[in-house]
């Protein structure tokens, strides 16, 4: 009887060191990710541009000019602002944007009414870059608020994305109330 009940605590001692090591590698294997390349530890933007990729081409920071009164409304225009990158090893030209929120879209640049990426290339879009405009808007649209525009490339082809209004670049003032007293 003896022999029995030793063996049982030895099962339960092995059992017990088997749980032990069980939880410290729980513990150390959920630590692996708390160093600095942890999702965390990078920081966005409140309102990020929409990104695509199409081909050789891809878009980034997508995104509407923030409107000076605050809201884009029906019959307003607004400048729409992203960077294209070309990978390839050939030209290509952005021919054609469209969006579910304007009537049309103008583009305007050193080419006329379709813009050139070379290869190995970039284009900005914002400031003294080339205009893509959205011409006629049919709806009230705000900061943060996305609409569907679609880009047409020449060699390409097409592809639709989520484009947001872009947030204030500064703080905007805000209104302090005075008691009447």
């Amino acid at each position: 009887m003896r022999r029995r009940i030793s063996q049982h605590r030895g099962m339960s001692t092995r059992s017990a060191l088997l749980a032990s090591v069980g939880v410290a590698a729980t513990v150390l294997a959920s630590g692996c990710a708390a160093g600095q390349i942890a999702q965390t530890a990078e920081e966005q933007p409140g309102v990020p541009g929409a990104q695509a990729t199409l081909g050789n081409i891809q878009l980034h920071n997508v995104s509407i000019a923030y409107p000076n009164s605050g809201s884009y409304q029906p019959g307003s225009m607004g400048r729409l602002n992203f960077v294209v990158v070309n990978d390839g090893k050939q030209a290509d030209h952005l021919v054609g944007v469209s969006a579910g929120a304007a009537k049309s879209v103008r583009i305007s640049g050193p080419d006329g009414n379709r813009i050139q990426v070379g290869p190995q290339s970039s284009v900005n879009a914002y400031g003294d870059g080339p205009k893509v405009q959205l011409v006629n808007m049919v709806r009230q649209l705000r900061s943060s608020e996305r609409t569907t525009v679609t880009f047409r490339f020449d060699r390409a082809g097409e592809v639709s994305v989520k484009v947001p209004v872009a947030p204030a670049s500064t703080v905007l003032p805000t209104t302090h109330l005075v008691p009447k007293g």
